[in-house]
């Protein structure tokens, strides 16, 4: 994130997905369904990318 004052509000939130990550064998693989099923809702709830563009909806492997 470029703008440090918006950033400073997903510090805590980063540190605890590395906490998860790194003290789970599963952690990534559940991080990565949940990121996945969030942009099914996205494309769900916007399904024209008004408010979301498209090239924002990459799903992680």
């Amino acid at each position: 994130m470029s703008e440090p004052d918006f950033a400073r509000w997903f510090i805590k939130l980063k540190e605890d997905l590395d906490v998860i990550i790194k003290e789970s064998k599963i952690g990534g693989e559940r991080l990565v369904l949940i990121h996945s099923r969030l942009i099914d809702l996205i494309d769900f709830l916007d399904p024209h990318c008004v408010r979301i563009p498209l090239r924002f909806r990459t799903k992680i492997q």
